[in-house]
Formats: C-alpha cells, sequence, structure tokens
C-alpha cells in the first residue's frame, strides 16, 4: 500500500497530506494545510512589516534621500507668495497669455518660464524680463525644464570657460 507523503501545518500544526493533483514543485514549496492557514500566516507575519508604521529610525540624516538639510520645498513655498504671483500674472499679460514657441492660446495649460533659471539666478526670480509665457509641451523642451536645469549648469559653465579663455 502506498501512502502519500505528509507534512505538519505552519500554522495549526495538524499533519496534511499531499494531493494527487499537486505536482512535486508546488509539494516541496507548501507550508499550509488550508488557504485558510496561509491567510492566518500572512495576517499574523507580514512580507513587509514596515508598511503603515512610522519609521524613525529613517528620517533625517539617516534617511537615504538626505542632501544635507536642503529644503527642496522652497519654491513650493515660493508658488504662494504674491510676489511670485504678481510675476506670473505680469509675464501672461505682457505676452496676451499666448505661447511664445508655438503661439499656442486657449485649451493649452500656459507656464509662465524663467529663462535663466529659478535655482541658479536668485536676483531674477521676480523680474518680468526674465519670464516669457510657454504652453506645456513646449516648455518641456527647454533647455531649463525641471531636472534639465543641470545640463543647462553644465553647459554655461563650459561656454563661460570657453569665453574666459
Amino acid at each position: 500500500m502506498l501512502t502519500s507523503p505528509s507534512k505538519i501545518c505552519d500554522v495549526c500544526k495538524s499533519v496534511y497530506y499531499k494531493n494527487k493533483y499537486v505536482c512535486s514543485k508546488q509539494w516541496a514549496k507548501s507550508r499550509f494545510c488550508s488557504k485558510k492557514c496561509g491567510w492566518e500566516d500572512k495576517r499574523n507575519n507580514p512580507v513587509r512589516p514596515w508598511l503603515g508604521k512610522i519609521r524613525l529610525d529613517i528620517r533625517g540624516e539617516n534617511h537615504y534621500l538626505w542632501n544635507g538639510g536642503i529644503n527642496s520645498s522652497e519654491r513650493s513655498i515660493a508658488y504662494g507668495r504674491v510676489e511670485y504671483r504678481e510675476w506670473r500674472r505680469k509675464v501672461f499679460e505682457r505676452d496676451n497669455y499666448t505661447c511664445q514657441i508655438c503661439n499656442a492660446r486657449g485649451g493649452v495649460t500656459l507656464n509662465a518660464d524663467h529663462i535663466k533659471p529659478w535655482s541658479l539666478y536668485h536676483e531674477l526670480r521676480y523680474k518680468t524680463d526674465n519670464g516669457r509665457t510657454l504652453c506645456l509641451p513646449c516648455h518641456k523642451k527647454t533647455d531649463t525644464w525641471g531636472s534639465k536645469v543641470r545640463t543647462y549648469l553644465v553647459n554655461t559653465q563650459e561656454v563661460t570657460n570657453i569665453l574666459i579663455q
């Protein structure tokens, strides 16, 4: 008489046997007698126990994205300032709410773009001459869109070095 292999369930500690429809690979991985025990184990031993919990051990200097205490939200704070809103309105009005590259007007998202980057030229942040109205697709193509500002910085430094020599 052949007996099928047996195991002990990790949750309820009862003995369970191999079903004839279960392949040997699946049987080798099995740890539970039923789906109910499998879900019980998952509830008691989550795969990622840190989810939903505040991790005090990875805050501030211990966090992998820590950059020396530099607050990246300076610009987001400035968006709410009267000076920024005034600058933006003046740029839009001067350009007649029209994209300066493709002449799109109405039905598109318009951005007030800083010609010389916000992060590099602090003294030009609220100068209307340093602004232009661009639709979103045209703004994304500029040298100063988002993280392209780093490339812009490298290129302008190379040009400056060439001019100095």
